[in-house]
């Protein structure tokens, strides 16, 4: 077992056997306690996402497969088809780049799974905001 996880059972197991003159303020102590650990339990999950090789395998396939159809694709010499056959490619392309940079927090909404880690750091891992 971890450290704080030790140190937060111990703090926990203190405040709810306490039966001392302070019981309402041990009682805020132990509801902060309880909110706090909630919040580092979500950080950690947030921080473990990740997409695994065999993931990406997969999805490298399935994109190639697809990729394949739409490219083989007969269009007859019309010309609106050749368009549908490029924006087709193209958006599937795309797709397959967000998914990459999703994966490698590079998208500006992934970026801030970082923000809350800042206030955690600064609140002395009391909040995550």
């Amino acid at each position: 077992m971890e450290p704080a996880k030790k140190n937060y059972e111990d703090l926990i197991g203190f405040c709810v056997k306490y039966k001392g003159e302070h019981k309402e303020d041990v009682e805020k102590l132990l509801a902060k306690l309880v909110e706090n650990q909630q919040n580092r339990t979500a950080l950690r999950m947030e921080m473990n996402n990740n997409v695994y090789s065999n993931e990406w395998l997969i999805m490298t396939v399935l994109f190639g497969i697809t990729l394949s159809f739409i490219l083989l694709l007969d269009t007859g010499g019309v010309t609106a088809y050749h368009v549908v056959t490029a924006l087709l490619a193209t958006g599937l392309s795309m797709l397959l780049l967000g998914l990459i940079k999703l994966s490698t927090l590079t998208h500006k909404k992934a970026k801030q799974i970082w923000i809350p880690l800042e206030k955690l750091v600064s609140s002395d891992f009391y909040r995550i905001d």
